[in-house]
């Protein structure tokens, strides 16, 4: 039996939501305001915009 994986924090937003804030972002909104838009922090808010770009090989595979 292998160990129990600790449980991670639910995501706050959806991946529909997630893909509408990174088109946002895209399109020139800054993640100041989407943070505010969402209910995210700006960091938050980044993070999901700039993984949204990234090619999928850059991508970290743990998260």
């Amino acid at each position: 039996m292998s160990p129990a994986r600790p449980r991670s924090r639910p995501r706050k937003l959806t991946p529909q939501l997630e893909d509408n804030l990174a088109g946002e972002f895209s399109a020139g909104t800054p993640a100041d305001e989407l943070a505010a838009k969402y209910g995210v922090s700006r960091a938050t808010a980044y993070r999901i915009a700039v993984r949204a770009t990234l090619p999928s090989s850059l991508r970290c595979r743990g998260a």
